[in-house]
């Protein structure tokens, strides 16, 4: 018995669902992209200037939000080697170098600031941040607060205090300042600082060239 015709109906509707899956692929694609690297300009600011940012973040108890403020004081020291938080010392690749960024932090005493990322872009659009692959080196927890009293960071689990500065160290100030290191090529030419605690917000400060 010869079997029966598909419906020409269900074959001209392929296309279509192939369609709708790829544009559901591309979808996923899109909003992983976006929300894993650094798209989103919270504040700006030029070398001296303050930049005034809060974003949205979600911690344990559910959302909330930080507030900061941020400038760039100006260039350090530039090294061929590393050392970090612990004394630790690392040699760099020839043709690498460890640049000093000073900045400048303004902040209530309860807002979550430590484990944020430093990137330096240059005028190729490279990206070089504190700690990842770029660097070779680890990230620093401290790189935009103070070692000694860094403060709150961010609740996750359910016997964390919101905002509550840790037992073993006093409540960290308003106002401080701080000196991360970021290993980038020799020759390569800066043209924007970033400073990021969630992706894919940043906050984007411009160097004097």
């Amino acid at each position: 018995m010869i079997g029966a015709r598909p419906s020409r109906w269900w074959i001209l509707a392929i296309p279509f669902a192939i369609a709708l899956m790829l544009a559901a692929s591309g979808y996923r694609v899109g909003t992983f992209w976006f929300h894993n690297g650094q798209h989103r300009v919270l504040a700006s600011a030029d070398a001296g200037q303050w930049a005034r940012a809060s974003e949205d973040y979600t911690d344990v108890f559910g959302d909330t939000t930080r507030s900061y403020a941020v400038r760039l004081a100006g260039w350090g020291q530039e090294s061929s080697t590393f050392v970090n938080s612990r004394g630790e010392e690392f040699a760099l690749p020839d043709g690498m170098v460890a640049r000093t960024v000073n900045l400048e932090f303004e902040a209530e005493p309860d807002q979550a600031l430590t484990s944020c990322t430093i990137s330096l872009i240059d005028d190729r659009g490279r990206r070089f941040d504190n700690g990842g692959s770029t660097s070779q080196v680890a990230n620093e927890s401290s790189a935009c607060v103070p070692e000694e009293t860094p403060g709150p960071s961010v609740a996750v689990l359910d016997t964390d205090v919101r905002g509550a500065t840790p037992d073993d160290t006093q409540p960290r100030p308003t106002r401080w300042a701080t000196s991360p290191q970021v290993v980038v090529p020799r020759n390569a030419e800066i043209v924007e600082v970033r400073v990021s605690f969630e992706h894919p917000d940043y906050v984007r400060l411009t160097p004097e060239r």
